[in-house]
């Protein structure tokens, strides 16, 4: 009995370790599967416009199918710079409706004291617009951020301006085709509400229409906002999973201004084909005299764009002024130009900030997680600790 009884207790102690065993391996998988990115160097001069290379492991892949309209790019051109005359690839100008054309101001910027006005102050008219064209191939996911100050002259009482910011479409114009051959646009209605609109063959969707508190407005006028948007397209035609979310934050105080989120989005619907091609800075100001639809009433306004980044991946580098990610008010996106798993080169952008000196750089990758703790950009580029857990990008 006594052999019977150390027969047993072997059985179970062993049968407890091939349990332990198995419950670390799957422990340590688990972690391994969701492993945030770690930044352990860096090399290059930490200077405006310079290229530094960020080393470190999870930093992931990213095509770097992306643009930039910021930085250097846009602050070494003069005064009154029209931005279809730069011969900036993929770029292009639906023919504006105004003598002003989208062009480089010093009236009001982000970065440098520069932007990309939209401007129909002192016209009749009421919109300018810029295409990025993705490639014919289109794009199945984008993510955008920019910073952009809007101002406009005093609405009548009961009266709102629409203004159409954004679109995502399939074709290079601005109507609203309802058939396959469009996409999305957001759009906020100041003294009114904000929404995000679709058409696809089987006619129109609108989302977050005036539905608070679960909805937030897009914000209203004399600020600067930055403003981040993710797009995915649904899975399959007739499909409800397309995503879209739009996050405003003010980078003054990091206060969360806007973020919804609508994940069941019909982007092409049963029978449709194609993904979407182009995004569409639209400046549409319209609507304002009366509050109604069908009013192109002029708004006399002008909308400034600074630090427009675009990219088909999440995956993304930023610097901000906390040690830790969860901290950080405002993040300046940095302009990546080699991205892989262990090594990403990026030309510096300060932003609003002084310098890049002192700041804190973070690697996001592609499904929103970053480096928890900062690498603090310097002479000695010291690394803070890090703690145990990783992070998300909100």
């Amino acid at each position: 009995m006594a052999s019977l009884g150390l027969l047993r207790h072997s059985n179970f102690v062993r049968g407890n370790m091939i349990r332990y065993l198995s419950s670390a391996i799957l422990i340590l998988s688990s972690a391994a599967a969701v492993a945030a990115p770690a930044v352990t160097s860096i090399s290059g001069s930490i200077a405006d416009n310079q290229e530094i290379t960020i080393n470190g492991s999870g930093f992931g892949s990213n095509a770097l199918r992306q643009d930039f309209l910021g930085g250097q790019k846009v602050d070494s051109l003069a005064n009154g710079a029209r931005v279809d005359q730069q011969g900036w690839p993929n770029w292009s100008l639906m023919t504006p409706s105004t003598a002003t054309y989208p062009h480089v101001t010093t009236e009001r910027g982000w970065s440098n004291g520069k932007s990309i006005a939209f401007d129909t102050r002192g016209t009749t008219e009421y919109k300018q617009t810029l295409f990025y064209d993705t490639g014919s191939a289109g794009f199945t996911t984008l993510y955008t951020n920019s910073l952009i100050y809007l101002d406009h002259n005093d609405l009548q009482a009961g009266s709102y301006l629409q203004w159409k910011m954004i679109r995502w479409y399939k074709v290079a114009d601005v109507v609203d085709h309802m058939n396959n051959l469009s996409g999305t646009y957001m759009s906020n209605r100041l003294n009114s509400t904000s929404f995000f609109s679709g058409f696809n063959s089987s006619g129109q969707y609108v989302s977050w229409f005036d539905t608070a508190p679960t909805a937030m407005n897009l914000p209203g006028r004399r600020a600067w906002y930055r403003y981040e948007t993710w797009t995915r397209m649904n899975s399959a035609p007739g499909a409800s999973d397309g995503y879209f979310r739009v996050r405003v934050t003010n980078p003054t105080s990091g206060a969360v201004v806007t973020d919804n989120r609508v994940s069941n989005v019909v982007y092409n619907a049963s029978g449709d084909t194609g993904n979407l091609r182009y995004l569409v800075l639209q400046n549409y100001f319209g609507n304002a005299s009366d509050g109604g639809f069908s009013q192109a009433d002029n708004a006399q306004a002008v909308a400034f764009w600074d630090d427009v980044y675009i990219s088909q991946s999440e995956a993304r580098v930023e610097i901000c002024d906390q040690a830790t990610y969860a901290a950080c008010v405002n993040k300046e996106i940095q302009y990546p130009t080699s991205w892989a798993n262990g090594q990403i080169t990026v030309r510096l952008n300060k932003g609003n900030k002084a310098s890049s000196v002192g700041t804190y750089l973070y690697v996001v990758d592609s499904t929103g997680a970053a480096n928890p703790s900062g690498f603090r950009l310097g002479a000695t580029n010291v690394k803070v600790p890090s703690p145990a857990t990783g992070v998300r990008a909100n």
